[in-house]
């Protein structure tokens, strides 16, 4: 795979997918609502959004990073590594396997 299809493929891919909560494992707010228990941490912080709170429409605790678009991300630092003359190295490409 060239730079320019990995850059063409990751802006069609979202960074972030829907998943479940690290927290609690709920995958929908209405499961959140009956599973998530905020809890405190020794700073003061709540861990665990409830829904109560509004979602961000990418991130957030339902969300969970893209496996994909982290592995065309990687192929791509590894270009800007060339670029900036870190490595003098090509970065090798290797297909995405999901589960891998």
């Amino acid at each position: 795979m060239t730079r320019e299809e990995a850059i063409k493929r990751i802006a069609e891919i979202p960074e972030f997918v829907p998943g479940a909560c690290s927290d609690c494992g709920a995958v929908t707010m209405e499961e959140a609502g009956k599973k998530c228990r905020p809890y405190q941490m020794p700073c003061g912080d709540y861990v665990c959004a409830t829904p109560d709170e509004p979602q961000p429409e990418e991130t957030g605790p339902l969300m969970q990073r893209n496996p994909e678009y982290d592995h065309y991300d990687g192929y791509l630092w590894g270009w800007y590594a060339v670029d900036e003359g870190y490595t003098k190295t090509p970065p090798t490409w290797h297909p995405f396997e999901a589960n891998r």
